[in-house]
């Protein structure tokens, strides 16, 4: 058997293996899919529970201007409120209101609310 031989045997014996390759290639793409989707979700799991506040919820809001100022916010409130939950806007912000009723002029973002602990 010459060399020609050898290499068109060779490039037969690829082709015949290409469906097994190529199954044995997706089955791991799958097995690897899966195995990163667990580790992100372990990694990610405090971002990715999202709660739903029902209106009347008491609520706490981060105070976002600590994040802008270098070291004054030892000082200030973490957190303001409580506040009561009035409704949940189309985009996934929330109207809120004082315990007097007096409603905030703006929606707050989702990810500022904390659950009030009484």
């Amino acid at each position: 058997m010459n060399t020609s031989d050898q290499l068109a045997w060779l490039q037969i014996w690829q082709l015949l293996r290409h469906m097994e390759d190529l199954e044995h290639a997706a089955e791991m793409l799958k097995i690897a899919r899966c195995q990163n989707r667990e580790q992100f979700i372990c990694r990610f799991e405090h971002q990715l529970l999202r709660k739903d506040y029902n209106p009347g919820e008491l609520v706490l809001v981060q105070n976002s201007r600590l994040e802008m100022t270098v070291n004054h916010f030892k000082t200030h409130p973490r957190y303001l409120g409580p506040y009561e939950v009035e409704h949940k806007m189309l985009g996934g912000s929330y109207k809120l209101k004082e315990l007097d009723v007096t409603p905030l002029q703006k929606n707050v973002a989702a990810f500022w609310l904390y659950s009030y602990i009484s």
